[in-house]
């Protein structure tokens, strides 16, 4: 999975934050394994968002938008049809063709333009966030943040449609 710039600026934050535990997300109370899947859904409950946001959100945001505006792009360039970069979408949420055919022999990964796509996604949900290091303290929460009841970056999107 290619990564934006963006995103390797806050690996190297997050790993500052984890301290020297060979795993970056490391367990609460098995810090030799990773945290469990649950945490994610555990933080949105405590901070307020059962049943109104899940940890899937993020990919249904990315593959909403970033469809949304291929199709946009692809169409005021003149072109008609489906957007190429469809597909190239769903690579970047690790789906497989349908079509057994096309499973079967086409094995591009499309890299160059994958990562270019990590790097428009970063542009979006992190414009005017600044550098990683000013949303943390040294707890580790976050600091910086939206004043409505929606993460920042469930704003970043709907603001987008």
């Amino acid at each position: 999975m290619p990564l934006a710039w963006q995103a390797v600026e806050l690996l190297h934050v997050v790993r500052r934050l984890s301290g020297d535990y060979p795993i970056l997300f490391p367990g609460e109370r098995r810090t030799h394994r990773p945290m469990s899947e649950n945490t994610l859904n555990a933080l949105l409950m405590r901070a307020g968002y059962h049943a109104r946001h899940v940890p899937h959100d993020g990919r249904a945001a990315f593959s909403t938008v970033m469809n949304e505006r291929a199709v946009r792009q692809w169409r005021e360039a003149g072109h008609k049809g489906a957007s190429p970069d469809r597909a190239i979408n769903d690579l970047m949420l690790a789906h497989v063709p349908k079509d057994k055919i096309e499973r079967a022999y086409n094995r591009a990964a499309y890299m160059p333009r994958r990562r270019e796509l990590a790097c428009e996604w970063a542009e979006i949900i992190a414009a005017d966030l600044g550098k990683p290091e000013v949303h943390f303290t040294v707890g580790g929460y976050v600091t910086k943040g939206a004043a409505s009841n929606q993460p920042l970056m469930l704003q970043r999107v709907a603001a987008l449609r």
